[in-house]
């Protein structure tokens, strides 16, 4: 990480142009890598008892547990 900042200049030029970062943090086409990466990065390991997908019929509630399942920040990936 460090000689990636290295290489970036990020210890010469710790600042960077708020202008500029306002244009590009949340950029649709950010927004749609992240999304295409998701996508791509989440696999089912076992699907026992074809448990998925879910039945709305039969479960009314889910569970979200740990230490980031109300972390909003924590999920943006």
């Amino acid at each position: 990480i460090l000689k990636l900042k290295f290489d970036l200049g990020l210890f010469e030029r710790p600042f960077t142009d708020p202008q500029e970062a306002t244009r590009r943090v949340g950029a649709d086409s950010h927004r749609a890598t992240a999304r295409e990466i998701a996508r791509q990065g989440t696999a089912l390991l076992k699907n026992e008892g074809s448990l998925l997908p879910l039945d709305r019929k039969r479960l009314r509630r889910i569970a979200v547990i740990g230490p980031n399942a109300d972390e909003q920040y924590n999920q943006l990936g």
